[in-house]
């Protein structure tokens, strides 16, 4: 339908990042780096442009005097013309350039060809364009342009923190905000309707970040096991950090620790009987159907 409806702004969510005191619009996340986008395709342009046209000239003919001198490598149209034409290992005129054309030019003219040469320093104006992108953007350079040549694995890193820094401000201050109103909305519409119970604080909700891939994940993963033995954030904390729900996962492992109880099997994967070493836990002994037999004395 092409109809539209006024709908009250009371009853719209809307999502900016406020930068100050009363401020009640907000501007898209990328009007920062739109002008220099909009400059950097085209630049892309104009090079592309500069190469196509250089490409264009093939040769130059040379040679002749003033008076025989014609446009092209020979002038077969101008009967008046009595001069040498250049021809093929057949003797027919060579009228047009082909690909593996060998031509037999006559004395006196000479044909040079042009070699298109690629504009020098793209690469630089490039890898600035996308650099002053990525920094209006709240990115990191290597997200946006995709481009580890030229940097180190700290190098890489310390943009990535910048940039997840960013993302999870973006996350925290403007995205969760909207998302939980909508989650009410939502809530006391279906209690409205009957579709739900009307039970304050039953429906309590919380938001779990993505998963962000990791550039040293061994490194990471140490460091959180760190974190954990000094207390300075708890094992939730750590599995909402890699873009898990904490409930579902110890839920799992509760589920999967207790089969293999069941089954009489040990693992690394249960810390409380097998060490990280792969060892086991001190008081913990083996099931008799799981411990080596013992040989026959007679065999």
């Amino acid at each position: 339908s092409a109809d539209t409806a006024a709908v009250p702004a009371a009853e719209i969510v809307h999502i900016y990042d406020t930068l100050r005191a009363g401020q009640v619009r907000g501007l898209p996340l990328t009007v920062p780096a739109l002008l220099t986008a909009k400059q950097f395709h085209e630049m892309l342009d104009a090079i592309l442009t500069g190469i196509e046209s250089a490409s264009m000239l093939v040769a130059t003919i040379e040679g002749d005097s003033e008076d025989t001198a014609k446009p092209g490598i020979n002038n077969v149209d101008d009967p008046a013309y009595t001069g040498n034409v250049a021809t093929d290992a057949t003797g027919a005129v060579v009228e047009s350039l082909f690909p593996g054309l060998v031509s037999y030019l006559p004395e006196g003219k000479t044909i040079t060809f042009n070699s298109a040469q690629m504009p020098s320093g793209v690469k630089d104006i490039v890898s600035t364009y996308l650099h002053m992108i990525a920094a209006a953007g709240g990115m990191s350079y290597h997200t946006v342009s995709g481009d580890m040549s030229d940097s180190s694995l700290a190098q890489a890193r310390l943009g990535l923190n910048k940039e997840r820094a960013n993302l999870e401000h973006k996350r925290r201050f403007v995205l969760v905000p909207a998302l939980s109103k909508i989650y009410r909305r939502f809530i006391d519409e279906c209690v409205f309707a009957g579709l739900l119970e009307s039970r304050p604080g039953m429906y309590q909700h919380s938001w779990s970040d993505p998963r962000v891939p990791l550039a040293d994940e061994l490194t990471d993963l140490k460091a959180a096991i760190l974190k954990m033995q000094a207390g300075l954030v708890c094992r939730a904390d750590v599995i909402e950090s890699l873009g898990d729900d904490a409930d579902v996962v110890t839920a799992a492992i509760a589920a999967d620790n207790k089969l293999m109880d069941d089954l009489g099997i040990v693992s690394i994967g249960n810390p409380a009987r097998v060490t990280l070493s792969g060892s086991l836990q001190p008081g913990v002994l083996l099931d008799s159907t799981l411990q080596a037999p013992e040989k026959n004395s007679e065999s």
